[in-house]
């Protein structure tokens, strides 16, 4: 039996882990995947034309699967495949024809065609129907295959595992359906950042750079950030963020001692020139710690031509009162209140 099954090339490695499926179950003799991103051989070959071979190899088969997948329902390409095998199914009075096999994705999303016609639901029972169906069509073809609840039982919770973990990297963040206020452009720059922890303080000046208008990438260092108990080996941090509103939302990281990392979330004040919030962080294996963490961006006119390298920072608490009276003031910091020397 020739099997062809149309799918999102983000759902690449569904579409693998079902022909491993049926192979498992029926035996390599027996079964025939074929989906354009197989990796072992079964893809359009180099050179091919892609829209010839998939209407040839829908046309041989004699099943069509199409997996219906959040990234699948919204891609253009896998609603055209089903639509083509629906009709291949019709004009040559293929019982069977088209199965669609639904993962995570609700009735009322399911696209026409398919919310037309029988489906499967991608879960223990359904799989486990659509491999009996399976069987049976090879029974109606003349071909009494042998019972195949062992093989449903040995080989269908590992498919259901790699789609439960294909899905779930696919889903969408949570926070993506809070819409952004402002480009994370706006906040690109160098900022002074200032936190306690315990009864220390760290100061440092970050630099944040857009990495789209949601997300952002941020690093302190250099100059080499102040780090009170521990200067010989200031805390140099990476921090992915987003914004959320008009917050900042994201996680850090200690790149000097890979063992601590955390999460911040911080609130963009009106002026956009300072940022207040707090940081949690990996204290031991059972306690989580956190603190405030205050943000105000420096003036970029006092720092023309200036080379980081060579910035020696004052000392923490001496940065954190600079930042303290800025951020009353709302406007933005000069380098020479937080640097020993400015070049």
């Amino acid at each position: 039996m020739k099997v062809f099954v149309s799918h999102s090339t983000l759902d690449q490695a569904i579409a693998a882990a079902m022909k491993m499926l049926l192979i498992a179950t029926f035996g390599q003799e027996n079964i025939e995947l074929v989906f354009s991103s197989d990796e072992d051989g079964g893809g359009i070959p180099a050179g091919k034309d892609w829209l010839k071979w998939i209407k040839d190899n829908i046309k041989d088969a004699d099943l069509t699967l199409v997996l219906v997948t959040p990234k699948s329902v919204v891609s253009p390409w896998v609603m055209w495949e089903g639509g083509v095998a629906t009709g291949v199914a019709l004009g040559t009075n293929k019982d069977q024809g088209v199965v669609p096999i639904v993962f995570s994705v609700q009735n009322d999303k399911i696209p026409s065609p398919f919310n037309a016609v029988q489906l499967v639901r991608g879960d223990e029972k359904g799989i486990a129907k659509l491999l009996q169906d399976i069987r049976q069509i090879y029974i109606q073809q003349g071909m009494p295959f042998p019972p195949i609840d062992a093989s449903i039982e040995a080989y269908a919770p590992r498919f259901l595992e790699i789609v439960k973990s294909v899905i779930a990297e696919s889903a969408e963040p949570i926070l993506s359906t809070i819409p952004s206020l402002f480009d994370a452009g706006m906040l690109s720059g160098y900022w002074v950042s200032c936190y306690d922890f315990g009864t220390k303080c760290h100061a440092d000046i970050a630099h944040i750079i857009a990495t789209s208008p949601r997300n952002m990438r941020i690093s302190n260092n250099p100059p080499n950030p102040r780090t009170e108990g521990h200067d010989a080996q200031p805390y140099c941090n990476v921090i992915e963020a987003e914004v959320v509103n008009r917050h900042l939302v994201g996680h850090w990281k200690n790149v000097t001692d890979t063992r601590y990392f955390g999460t911040v979330h911080l609130a963009v004040r009106p002026s956009d020139n300072n940022m207040i919030g707090h940081y949690t962080s990996f204290d031991n294996d059972v306690k989580v710690g956190g603190g405030p963490w205050r943000w105000t961006r420096l003036d970029p006119k006092t720092m023309h031509n200036v080379d980081l390298e060579t910035i020696k920072l004052r000392s923490p608490r001496e940065i954190r009162k600079s930042i303290m009276d800025q951020l009353n003031s709302g406007e933005r910091l000069s380098l020479n209140l937080i640097a020993e020397s400015p070049q």
